[in-house]
């Protein structure tokens, strides 16, 4: 069983980029190291898309709030957003920490 080390690159599935596989890695597992890698790689890409949908969201100052809402209330809607943004960054960095690659856009 030969043992491929520096020479061997691999594609991802979803987003093309080439890495490489892990040191020790055989060619029987190179379908398995694939498919992980690109199943991180799409969540990672959901996360990217989700994040800058939520920026979107905060930078819009929230026009479709109710002129009416409560500063309480205001104040509680922003700091629930910050807190959705820090929990998907925090994934996102967790999954790219795991990963051969960084999908493009992610960093």
């Amino acid at each position: 069983m030969a043992i491929y080390e520096a020479f061997i690159e691999l594609v991802c599935v979803n987003c093309g980029a080439v890495f490489r596989p892990p040191i020790g890695t055989t060619q029987k597992t190179f379908p398995a190291v694939i498919e992980r890698e690109s199943t991180h790689c799409a969540q990672v890409i959901e996360l990217v898309s989700r994040e800058r949908a939520l920026r979107v969201r905060i930078q819009a100052g929230f026009a479709d709030l109710d002129r009416d809402m409560d500063t309480a209330d205001l104040f509680a809607h922003r700091l629930a957003l910050a807190r959705l943004e820090v929990a998907i960054n925090r994934e996102k960095v967790a999954l790219l920490a795991s990963m051969r690659h960084a999908p493009p856009g992610a960093r």
